[in-house]
């Protein structure tokens, strides 16, 4: 997928996600964000997408939730084309409350 692609696909993403008042959650011991619908779905299921990315799915395959593993230290600095997507994270809390 081009740069351009995955900017599309984030863009589109977050505004869904905005729209629909998805959550954000940072856990720095697993280094893991999740960013959701809250509460998720019961009936939701997890797909792995990539390495580090993994989708919350309804039963329509509907994107529901992202989770990252782990954030920080693998998916940012292995994917610097895409880096700018920390943006979007920027008031993202860790579960102490400090921001991530």
């Amino acid at each position: 997928m081009s740069k351009k692609n995955y900017s599309q696909f984030i863009e589109q993403l977050h505004s869904r996600a905005k729209q629909a008042r998805w959550k954000t959650l940072y856990d720095s011991e697993s280094d893991t964000l999740f960013w959701t619908k809250r509460p998720i779905p019961a009936a939701d299921r997890i797909a792995k997408v990539a390495k580090e990315i993994s989708f919350y799915l309804d039963s329509s395959g509907t994107v529901n939730g992202v989770v990252i593993q782990p954030f920080r230290s693998n998916f940012i600095s292995h994917n610097e084309e895409i880096a700018d997507v920390v943006r979007v994270f920027t008031r993202t809390k860790d579960k102490q409350g400090s921001q991530a």
